[in-house]
């Protein structure tokens, strides 16, 4: 991977196209793409999905919000209730068919933290779009997590926040970073600075 400014950029494929940037390069590289976003809950990608999609100018999807109106159940009842795994299986089935509604494209999806653990919902990812992981350590992410105003996350062991999010990120950063086709620290960057070092991502595919 090649490393600017805290982005880890892989190789894209390139073809004999001409350069485009901003929104024309997202409408002309990437018309029928999906663009999601990945990484450990309080990293920002409820934030940065729906700035991303109005800067380029395309629908806007959050994975949870969407397992929350289809089920009618809150994600905190549905771990309560019928558990982890009955969770993570609502959450791919709901998270085919939003990919498979938004096949045409293009938009922005934002995945819950846990979402990519599904291999099958990795392959369609991996047919359907790009991935952009959000990064961050461990303690900006308990910090963010203990001033999160938000509805109530369930907690996901019985270990406490801090000991919970480092064992978490042993487990899933091997999969974002399988996942990833760009790797964003967020930590030291504004929102606005984020999306637009995707754009700038985006557009440079076209050189």
């Amino acid at each position: 991977m090649h490393v600017r400014s805290g982005i880890q950029q892989p190789q894209w494929q390139r073809g004999d196209r001409r350069r485009v940037t901003g929104e024309a390069a997202f409408q002309y590289s990437t018309s029928k793409m999906i663009i999601f976003l990945i990484g450990y809950r309080g990293s920002g990608k409820s934030t940065i999905g729906p700035l991303l999609a109005s800067r380029l100018g395309c629908s806007f999807r959050d994975s949870d919000t969407e397992i929350e109106k289809r089920s009618g159940r809150s994600i905190a009842e549905i771990f309560s209730s019928d558990g982890e795994a009955s969770f993570r299986e609502i959450e791919r089935v709901i998270i085919a068919a939003l990919i498979e509604e938004l096949r045409d494209g293009p938009a922005v999806v934002s995945l819950g933290g846990g979402a990519v653990l599904d291999e099958r919902t990795r392959g369609i990812m991996r047919q359907s779009g790009r991935t952009i992981w959000l990064d961050a350590d461990a303690k900006v992410l308990v910090a963010r997590l203990e001033n999160d105003p938000g509805p109530h996350r369930p907690p996901l062991s019985e270990l406490g926040l801090v000991a919970e999010v480092r064992s978490m990120l042993d487990k899933r950063c091997p999969i974002y970073a399988e996942c990833a086709d760009l790797r964003i620290n967020v930590e030291s960057l504004q929102p606005e600075m984020i999306v637009e070092e995707i754009v700038r991502w985006i557009s440079s595919a076209d050189k």
